[in-house]
């Protein structure tokens, strides 16, 4: 909460997340993770960090994107900066290279 001119107001979340809080979400979607609280297990964070990233409210730092795109198997490069594909292997599902491929026609 932060305050102005006297007055209590909430911090606005962004009406459209960044196009890598949509890319996590939709590698996360596509993962074997049952939820957020497993997923921030694994990383050894907060589901409330997992969540704020899920929703663009906050950015994971480099090292961090790094470990999302290794739990999540995809490549760091499409995670982060949507660049290449999403492939790290083969067990990419399918899901994520079309809706990818949307993501990345709907910036142009």
């Amino acid at each position: 909460m932060t305050k102005t001119n006297g007055h209590a107001s909430q911090a606005k979340k962004p009406s459209t997340p960044p196009k890598w809080a949509q890319r996590l979400l939709m590698a996360f979607e596509a993962s074997s993770f049952e939820s957020q609280t497993e997923l921030a297990r694994q990383l050894k964070v907060s589901q409330q960090a997992v969540s704020s990233w899920m929703t663009g409210e906050r950015e994971p730092n480099l090292g961090m994107f790094e470990r999302l795109a290794r739990e999540l198997n995809v490549r760091v490069e499409w995670l982060t900066f949507g660049v290449g594909s999403p492939d790290r292997d083969s067990r990419v599902p399918a899901k994520i290279k079309n809706d990818s491929k949307k993501l990345n026609a709907s910036s142009t």
